[in-house]
C-alpha cells in the first residue's frame, strides 16, 4: 500500500470523510454508520501507518498527520454519539 505517509493519509481522508458528508444533509442513521464504520476502518489503516512510520525512523515527520487525525478521530466519534439513537 506504499510509504507510511500514504497511509496515514489514506487514514486521514477516512477519518474526515463522514464529517464531510454531513455537509450534504444526509440521514442521521446513514452519517452515525458511516462515522463509526470510518473510524474502524481507518484505525486499521493508521495502525499500519504508524507501524511503518516507527519502522523507517519517520515519526516526527509524520506528526501533523497524527495530530490531523486525532482532532478528525474526536469530532467523528462526537458525531457518530450524537447522531446515535
Amino acid at each position: 500500500m506504499g510509504t507510511p505517509r500514504t497511509q496515514l493519509l489514506l487514514a486521514n481522508s477516512l477519518i474526515w470523510l463522514p464529517l464531510l458528508l454531513g455537509l450534504f444533509h444526509l440521514s442521521p442513521a446513514l452519517l452515525a454508520t458511516l462515522a463509526l464504520g470510518g473510524i474502524v476502518l481507518s484505525l486499521l489503516v493508521l495502525w499500519v501507518g504508524v507501524i511503518g512510520s516507527i519502522r523507517q525512523g519517520q515519526s516526527a515527520a509524520n506528526l501533523p498527520l497524527f495530530a490531523a487525525y486525532g482532532v478528525g478521530a474526536t469530532l467523528c466519534l462526537f458525531l457518530a454519539r450524537s447522531l446515535s439513537p
